[in-house]
């Protein structure tokens, strides 16, 4: 495998993510469809927000849409999930995109 992007969906919020690129492949906008993708899927399956919760890229995910949240103003039901509490560090960021 190249590429891939998962998309996990709790109500009606989808968490983009993790999002990986071999670096043979990287700078050829694969990163992007895969993005854009994963928002396609999220929006057609009801989502109302997308969520990315990472340690890298902010600026990538920024171009497409997404901006930086504070953490407590995430739906609750996202906020008790295991992805959330498995990045709820001072190190990660928090942001989010409305597919409204």
């Amino acid at each position: 495998m190249r590429a891939a992007a998962g998309t996990k969906r709790h109500g009606g919020t989808a968490v983009v993510g993790p999002l990986a690129v071999l670096p043979e492949y990287r700078e050829r906008g694969i990163a992007s469809h895969l993005v854009q993708a994963a928002l396609m899927r999220a929006r057609a399956g009801g989502c109302q927000l997308a969520v990315v919760l990472s340690m890298f890229c902010a600026s990538f995910f920024s171009r497409h849409g997404f901006l930086v949240t504070p953490r407590g103003a995430l739906p609750s039901e996202l906020r008790a999930s295991k992805a959330y509490q498995r990045h709820d560090s001072q190190a990660s960021f928090c942001m989010t995109c409305d597919l409204r």
